[in-house]
């Protein structure tokens, strides 16, 4: 007989099904297939923003002095070279 899960991946499992649930839904009433009243919309949206993250407060800086690509290689290149000892 297989064992059974683990009771907190089962919890994990259902909620992300209750989260793909909604999400289809919201996608269906986006696009007309579903009718969903103001409320509906709205509760939706609450319950979304505690399953899902917030992509909108990641923010991402890089420090590359607007080189090109071509001179980023050029550098790695050169910094390999001299670390094999590679002319």
């Amino acid at each position: 007989m297989a064992a059974k899960l683990d009771p907190r991946h089962t919890d994990r499992t259902r909620a992300k099904i209750r989260t793909t649930a909604l999400l289809n839904r919201l996608q269906g009433c986006a696009l007309g297939e579903v009718e969903m009243t103001s409320q509906q919309i709205r509760a939706t949206e609450i319950v979304l923003r505690k399953s899902l993250p917030d992509l909108q407060g990641i923010h991402t800086t890089t420090d590359d002095d607007g080189r090109s690509y071509e001179s980023w290689i050029a550098e790695i290149q050169e910094i390999n070279q001299r670390a094999t000892g590679i002319s």
